[in-house]
């Protein structure tokens, strides 16, 4: 193979800034989302564990065992109030697709609030093991990262809840638990969220492509 200069033309040149650019900019945005998914973990586990050291109990967040159903309503009431007026609007009125849709997400997120205080609580009185934490440590022990075992569990709510609003096909907890949050947010912050994820794929079918 020559290694004579004159055989890299100006199309040569004009690929080769392409290759650095897009290189440069894929490595910018993979972490960014990075830093967005952190930011993400962060918040929910903070969440989570100040409703636990409050005192927050994950029975009252489900009807057939709260401990009273005034308890399970003025709950299931706070997380309405986080919702927008317009949607806060569509829950108070006399029904529709659009109401259903708003209430089970609602139901979602209690499920989803009760699932982590439940699993809190286990950890606290030793009748659950963090399986995840051992995993992290035998990663790392390995050499691998720790980031693949970090402790991800999913907000999801129960089975049942999850079943009805994603496919089968979505198995990883993880982003089954991710997908639940999305989908209580917005429909601003739901298409920030979908220009992060199409970046992080963008991402993720490179480094796919180049380990081949």
């Amino acid at each position: 193979m020559s290694n004579s200069k004159s055989q890299v033309t100006k199309t040569h040149k004009a690929i080769g800034a392409l290759i650095t650019e897009s290189t440069r900019v894929l490595r910018g945005q993979e972490a960014a989302v990075e830093r967005a998914q952190k930011r993400l973990d962060d918040s929910t586990k903070s969440f989570n564990a100040q409703m636990h050291e409050a005192g927050a109990q994950s029975r009252d967040f489900k009807k057939a065992t709260a401990s009273s159903d005034a308890v399970f309503n003025f709950y299931r009431t706070a997380v309405v109030a986080a919702l927008p007026k317009s949607e806060q609007t569509i829950i108070a009125g006399n029904g529709g697709e659009a109401k259903r849709k708003l209430i089970q997400s609602v139901g979602a997120r209690m499920g989803s609030i009760g699932k982590a205080l439940a699993r809190m609580e286990g950890l606290a009185n030793g009748t659950v093991t963090d399986k995840r934490t051992k995993a992290a440590k035998a990663e790392t022990a390995k050499g691998k990262a720790q980031s693949t075992a970090q402790d991800m569990t999913p907000e999801s709510g129960t089975a049942t809840e999850v079943d009805s609003v994603l496919p089968p096909q979505i198995r990883d907890p993880r982003m089954v638990g991710l997908l639940n949050m999305i989908a209580q947010l917005t429909i601003e912050d739901q298409a920030k969220c979908y220009e992060i994820m199409v970046k992080a794929y963008d991402v993720f079918l490179t480094k796919s492509i180049n380990a081949k």
